[in-house]
């Protein structure tokens, strides 16, 4: 049953009569605005909202572990590649130092500059890679807290806006007891 203003006054003067005070019966119609109970959560809304929330999680879990193994694949297969052209580059140096060695005694001092550049530039691309490990972890968390804070904020405004309400219907339902 919609309550209309009518009603809201029929109400306001029968609590006058019963009340035998017009500023009482004012402050106890301030007391209840209009609701519409429609708009009411119940306990069962806020156990599906619950279930809603927690399936949805659920599958942002499971996206992000699926996003984890591959990000963990990829760099499984990175470092794979890299290792296979670090041993690569290792065998071209011995081979090219063990057969100039006794032809040409004068490049041993270049050849050993050259293979010490190559594994500047293994570290180098593993500190980059390290970094990017580093970062992408980094964001990992940060999606993370960004999640669960929305999700915690949204519960938060939810559950205080029931709480409103039904504190309200509480006093509403005082008012005309």
């Amino acid at each position: 049953m919609e309550i209309t203003e009518n009603d809201r006054l029929d109400l306001r003067q029968a609590l006058a009569e019963s009340l035998g005070s017009d500023h009482l019966a004012n402050v106890a119609m301030e007391a209840m605005p209009p609701l519409d109970y429609d708009q009411l959560a119940t306990k069962s809304d806020v156990d599906i909202l619950s279930r809603e929330l927690r399936a949805e999680m659920a599958a942002l879990r499971g996206e992000l572990a699926g996003r984890m193994g591959s990000i963990e694949a990829s760099m499984a297969a990175l470092e794979s590649g890299l290792r296979g052209e670090m041993a690569g580059l290792e065998g071209s140096t011995t081979a090219l130092e063990s057969g100039l060695r006794g032809e040409m005694a004068g490049l041993v001092g270049k050849m050993t500059a050259l293979e010490s550049g190559l594994r500047g530039e293994v570290a180098g691309l593993q500190g980059s890679i390290t970094a990017l490990e580093s970062g992408l972890r980094g964001e990992m968390a940060e999606l993370r807290g960004e999640l669960k804070g929305d999700l915690a904020s949204n519960l938060r405004l939810t559950l205080a806006a029931q709480v409103t309400t039904m504190m309200m219907l509480g006093a509403w339902v005082t008012a005309v007891t």
